[in-house]
């Protein structure tokens, strides 16, 4: 099934697909700009840190958006921005109670329902980017045991609230093209798009367990911003340092 979005996005829903952003990696010089992957059946989806992303067919979304040629400037941006993006959009079928943690995990009361994956291709002074998202629309906690995910949840099972996944992915698609095109028409947006992040960000402001994930050293801090390329400031031993998301893992304490 073929559709677009305002004529700017054009989404291709598979029936069964092994990961949305491995095809969309592996077809990026044949797909065009703009192009999204879709389908109720992902069957081996990937997450962060080579993590997998277990799906309850039919009732989790999982798709791949491809930007091509994008400023390398934009390649931190755009994941903060889709987080913000995936708040709004749930906001938009009453969803009021999805929170970001930093990095880029969706959370209801401190269970997951979405992840977001991002990854390039760099090409000489521009990108493509494939931006991944997973997200359980529809699953009961009895199914979402039945796979061990334990730390996992969806939207229905903690609004009861049904959304069509279709429906889910154009409004998303369409809260996500005005995001960039703001981005990209007024630099003086990045501010506003940091402001917005740590607004839905619930790592801000908590007590956090850090993970060096080269090192394995563990230590203690305060989470207290956003930097303005996605490292977490925090307060440890009355110090102020900064960490990125590719070599440090986080647990909230309080």
């Amino acid at each position: 099934m073929n559709s677009s979005i305002k004529l700017k996005y054009n989404i291709i829903w598979k029936d069964e697909i092994e990961s949305t952003n491995t095809f969309v990696l592996e077809n990026q010089d044949i797909l065009e700009d703009k192009t999204i992957i879709a389908t109720l059946n992902q069957t081996k989806g990937r997450g962060t840190k080579k993590r997998t992303f277990k799906s309850i067919p039919q009732k989790t979304l999982a798709f791949s958006i491809l930007l091509k040629k994008i400023d390398l400037s934009y390649l931190i941006k755009i994941p903060i921005m889709t987080a913000i993006c995936f708040i709004q959009t749930a906001e938009k079928f009453s969803v009021n109670v999805c929170k970001i943690k930093w990095f880029n995990d969706i959370l209801i009361e401190n269970k997951k329902i979405a992840g977001i994956l991002c990854e390039s291709k760099i090409l000489n002074k521009t990108a493509n980017i494939v931006i991944g998202v997973g997200t359980n629309i529809l699953s009961t906690e009895e199914e979402l045991m039945n796979l061990s995910l334990l730390k996992a949840t969806s939207i229905f099972s903690k609004t009861n609230i049904k959304i069509v996944p279709t429906d889910f992915l154009n409004v998303f698609v369409e809260t996500f093209d005005n995001l960039f095109k703001t981005l990209v028409e007024d630099k003086n947006n990045e501010k506003n798009l940091i402001d917005l992040y740590e607004k839905n960000c619930q790592t801000i402001g908590k007590n956090i367990k850090i993970f060096n994930l080269k090192t394995g050293e563990i230590f203690f801090g305060k989470a207290l911003n956003l930097m303005p390329l996605g490292h977490l400031l925090i307060s440890c031993n009355n110090n102020l340092t900064k960490i990125d998301y590719n070599n440090f893992s986080i647990e909230e304490i309080n």
